[in-house]
């Protein structure tokens, strides 16, 4: 088990709220990516994602009245580079969630939207294929519908 593996299942790294821009919690959630990033050459960060997903990271800029952090762009931005020093790698896994995130702000708060924010304050990432609504991809016999929703 890695350092960061050890950190990551550590019961004592809590995140009672999501990480808002320049916390000590966000540095503290910076330092532990940084300290495994060597490491993981090749290896998925599944470790790392879910600390990520713990500290709600995903939602730094959702406002704080919905649950978020509250961040301006400027700081997601700031947040954004900052994480690409502790791993590079990491902060291109979670750039389409940023995306996808800024959309649904950006957008009229329909009940789905309201559904995905609140999703993404209580720790959901939202993946790739978020790009690929209701696409069907045909190969090896085997179909996939990539549609959205929440549960």
């Amino acid at each position: 088990m890695t350092q960061i593996e050890q950190k990551v299942l550590d019961p004592t790294i809590q995140f009672l709220v999501p990480v808002k821009a320049n916390s000590p919690e966000l540095q503290t959630l910076f330092d532990f990516i940084a300290l495994g990033a060597n490491d993981r050459d090749r290896i998925l960060p599944y470790d790392v994602i879910e600390l990520i997903r713990r500290s709600r990271l995903g939602a730094l800029r959702i406002p704080v009245a919905e649950g978020g952090g509250g961040s301006s762009a400027r700081e997601l931005f700031e947040v954004v580079i900052t994480l690409g020093d502790a791993d590079p790698n990491v902060s291109h896994i979670v750039r389409n969630h940023f995306s996808v995130t800024e959309r649904i702000l950006r957008a009229k708060r329909s009940e789905r939207n309201r559904r995905w924010l609140k999703a993404v304050v209580d720790g959901a990432i939202i993946g790739l294929a978020s790009t690929e609504l209701e696409v069907k991809r045909s190969g090896g016999g085997q179909v996939a519908n990539t549609k959205l929703g929440v549960a």
